[in-house]
């Protein structure tokens, strides 16, 4: 079993289709995704939009750097990167799900063990939507684990 990490944030006034987060695997290991999460806090009208985990063809630029927080004390830091928010979407993408959601509802995904998107070495996924919505902030994470190091 390896190290596992729990990064999140929230993204201010979003409301263009594009990259929510970016999650980079090191060079040196494998990352396997557990859960991830979305939620807006800023509005209470619903809205619709489709929501994509994908293989990343090339990285996105422009956004914030994640530090993820290792869930035992003691665990070193992650050997990734993580990017949130990019203003240069990744391209390339490879669409492993596609979900359609409410974002006032919300959104979470555990995947069971045979399941979970498996991140190979210096590979990377990222999460987006696919449709402009109204202007919200929204509020993400993700739990993975990093094997190899």
């Amino acid at each position: 079993m390896g190290r596992k990490y729990i990064a999140s944030g929230d993204i201010a006034t979003w409301t263009a289709a594009g990259d929510i987060v970016e999650l980079i695997a090191p060079s040196t290991a494998i990352v396997i995704v557990h859960a991830l999460w979305l939620h807006q806090s800023t509005s209470e009208t619903d809205d619709s939009t489709s929501l994509l985990l994908s293989r990343v063809g090339t990285s996105g630029s422009g956004g914030g750097s994640i530090t993820p927080t290792p869930t035992e004390v003691g665990d070193s830091a992650f050997g990734g990167t993580v990017e949130e928010g990019n203003t240069t979407d990744s391209s390339g993408n490879t669409v492993l799900y596609n979900w359609g959601i409410s974002l006032l509802a919300g959104f979470e995904k555990i995947w069971t063990p045979e399941l979970r998107p498996v991140i190979s070495p210096s590979g990377a996924i990222v999460l987006t939507t696919g449709d402009a919505v109204s202007e919200v902030t929204l509020e993400w994470g993700i739990e993975f684990e990093e094997i190899g190091t």
